[in-house]
């Protein structure tokens, strides 16, 4: 029952971000000569280590616009996708606020997942994949602020009370290029499971 209520939701969003998206597309392209081209990497050039089962259909793409791209030419770039949408369970360990208004959370995989996780993982972030669910702290961090990537939207997917919980995550599945460990960011969805 639970799991029909969380796939309406989830389905909801599908709905919502598609109409985002297109409406973001079209504000976009009025304006794409004052923009910097953005050049996402090409996906199949990436092998997958997601297991097929995590593989999911319901991200609100749309989120890339609010995350930063630092000293890189795209957000893209700086968290470089290796597949645009999984969904995976684990245990929330730690969650705590970063100066670019993310959250850096520790999950903590469930066996199924685990090699989703690479080397800087296990030695920079004890075995865990970080999880960031995107503006929802005050930003601090100079880049994130110059590119007002958080500007009027916050992001409600995680609450404090979910930490030591069992949730499933869904979102897109990256390698950060600035620490080397892979992560779910942006974050559609966390949901207590």
């Amino acid at each position: 029952m639970i799991h029909k209520r969380h796939y309406r939701i989830l389905a909801a969003l599908v709905v919502a971000a598609t109409v985002g998206m297109c409406a973001d597309a079209v504000a976009k392209s009025k304006h794409r000569a004052h923009r910097v081209h953005k050049v996402r990497p090409a996906v199949s050039a990436v092998m997958s280590v997601a297991p097929a089962h995590a593989v999911s259909i319901f991200c609100d793409h749309s989120l890339w616009s609010h995350v930063y791209a630092g000293t890189f030419a795209s957000a893209q770039d700086r968290l470089q996708v290796i597949q645009d949408c999984v969904s995976v369970t684990g245990t929330i360990e730690t969650a705590l606020p970063e100066a670019d208004g993310d959250f850096h959370i520790r999950l903590r995989l469930d066996p199924e997942f685990r090699s989703m996780l690479n080397a800087k993982n296990r030695s920079g972030q004890h075995g865990t994949l970080v999880v960031e669910p995107i503006c929802m702290n005050s930003v601090k961090q100079k880049d994130t602020k110059n590119e007002h990537v958080c500007d009027g939207f916050s992001q409600g997917v995680y609450t404090p009370d979910m930490r030591g919980s069992h949730v499933r995550v869904t979102g897109a599945y990256v390698t950060d290029m600035q620490h080397g460990w892979n992560e779910i960011h942006p974050v559609t969805f966390i949901g207590i499971e």
